[in-house]
């Protein structure tokens, strides 16, 4: 078979075409690849930032959410360093506002069959809900209850000296919380009952005995002084006209009652339980 001339002449430019074809092929996977290494440097860099201000804002109590779950800075507070305040996190977690939060590091029975077996744990406390971790990280999350859930008041836990119960209700197991010392017990179970007033409707304000006596006037709750009829009675002695006893009322008038001369005298105490 014969070969035209002209393509004969064009093999070898065919073939310098193919072998600089497959350079640029090999050049541009070495850039596609380059350029996907390029990105993904940065991605991993961007990703590791957010995982560190992850990490930041897990251990960050003062971060302007309130127990409440709403911002303070949507009610005006321009500070948001006052959140510091909305933040409880040594006893003796005395809660003044229902919005509060108690964070604070404790002990937990990791087993409910033994009493002796205690891990340290740091706990989060509001008036709704209560959070469980291994340490002061929002990612290490042991367990959580919610007090809308309990059919149980929290209360000391019999044969766990320092200890306090927390009712998970029908679905989450109980919580509990152990102190060394006994009074911070004490302390946080007052805080917890202060959180139980809020949930009923009370904002922990306290009220005047001036404001009380007012609400209970104003009820009709006052005591009102009974007048002896006898002791008080005062007697009267204006001769009104037409009226021929007037005159001789202060005669006959008998202050105290009238008892039948020999019969026996009935105190007042006995005739009331007869």
């Amino acid at each position: 078979m014969e070969i035209n001339k002209n393509t004969k002449n064009n093999i070898p430019k065919l073939i310098i075409f193919l072998v600089i074809l497959n350079k640029m092929k090999k050049c541009l996977t070495l850039f596609v690849f380059c350029l996907i290494a390029h990105y993904t440097l940065i991605n991993c860099k961007e990703e590791k930032s957010v995982v560190n201000n992850l990490k930041k804002q897990a251990t960050k109590t003062d971060d302007g959410i309130d127990g409440l779950g709403t911002s303070i800075l949507d009610k005006g507070v321009k500070d948001a360093s006052a959140a510091s305040k909305l933040v409880i996190t040594k006893p003796p977690f005395k809660v003044t506002e229902c919005n509060q939060i108690l964070m604070f590091s404790a002990e937990y029975i990791e087993d409910l069959r033994d009493y002796r077996k205690r891990k340290p744990a740091f706990f989060s406390i509001n008036v709704l809900n209560t959070f469980v971790f291994e340490k002061k990280d929002a990612t290490k999350l042991i367990h959580s209850s919610s007090f809308t859930t309990s059919k149980r008041l929290t209360g000391p836990l019999k044969g766990a000296k320092g200890c306090i119960s927390i009712d998970g209700g029908k679905v989450n197991s109980d919580i509990t919380i152990c102190f060394k010392n006994e009074k911070d017990t004490d302390d946080l179970l007052r805080a917890i009952k202060s959180f139980s007033k809020c949930r009923m409707g009370d904002n922990l304000v306290p009220i005047s005995p001036e404001k009380i006596a007012k609400i209970a006037q104003a009820c009709g709750a006052a005591k009102k002084e009974e007048k002896d009829p006898v002791k008080d009675f005062e007697m009267s002695f204006d001769i009104r006209s037409g009226n021929k006893w007037d005159e001789d009322r202060a005669k006959f008038f008998q202050p105290s009652k009238i008892r039948v001369p020999g019969t026996p005298i009935i105190s007042e105490e006995v005739a009331k339980k007869k």
